[in-house]
């Protein structure tokens, strides 16, 4: 990417104004100036760069296109368009780092006049652990409400064979107990002999502790 003039009275104005540059480079957040006429990067902080695993060299080669999972060239000017019209937005999308990593972003942007012209000012926050944390406790609640839809099935009241103990699901249809537990449930049966059984089907074996 080759430098313009407006790029270097950007880069003047960020070494001349050093509050600005302060907020700018030690921000915990990555911070982008975007020229929103050609889409590319004039600026970014450390962080965007150690966020995403490169070095200032190697992201200074970046797109926005190459950060982004889900934007191409066009949607990154419709994107852009849209900002402009507005003024701002703010969004989630994921970021792809140098080892192949995938990050949930959420990216504020926002039109800043710089040297008399308009630049995108977009900044994003790493939430990969919060939105996976929030990934996990939705899925232990549906897991809750899959554990509470089987208790409530296993309350109902069976019609259970008094010899055979099968269980009549639907009219004359029967199953076993193994049956219909698997077919309700997450649970499966290994088979073996409670003392009881063992004492009055094995005697000699429980007395002399045969197996």
């Amino acid at each position: 990417m080759q430098e313009t003039e407006t790029d270097r009275i950007i880069r003047n104005h960020f070494a001349s104004n050093v509050f600005f540059r302060t907020l700018f480079e030690k921000s915990n957040d990555a911070k982008l100036i975007i020229d929103p006429v050609t889409a590319e990067i004039i600026l970014f902080n450390e962080r965007a760069c150690a966020m995403l695993g490169y070095a200032k060299d190697e992201f200074r080669k970046l797109s926005l296109c190459d950060i982004d999972v889900y934007e191409n060239k066009e949607s990154v000017k419709q994107h852009i368009e849209k900002i402009l019209q507005f003024g701002e937005d703010t969004f989630q999308t994921k970021h792809k780092t140098k080892d192949g990593r995938i990050l949930d972003v959420e990216v504020q942007a926002k039109i800043v006049e710089l040297a008399n012209n308009r630049y995108l000012l977009a900044s994003w926050t790493d939430v990969t652990e919060l939105y996976e944390s929030i990934r996990e406790k939705e899925e232990l609640i549906k897991e809750l409400k899959a554990s509470m839809e089987e208790v409530k099935k296993l309350r109902e009241i069976l019609n259970i064979c008094t010899y055979c103990k099968k269980i009549c699901v639907e009219k004359g249809h029967w199953e076993t107990i193994e049956g219909y537990m698997q077919s309700r449930t997450h649970y499966d049966f290994s088979h073996g002999i409670c003392p009881d059984c063992m004492r009055s089907k094995y005697p000699d074996y429980v007395d002399d502790g045969k197996k």
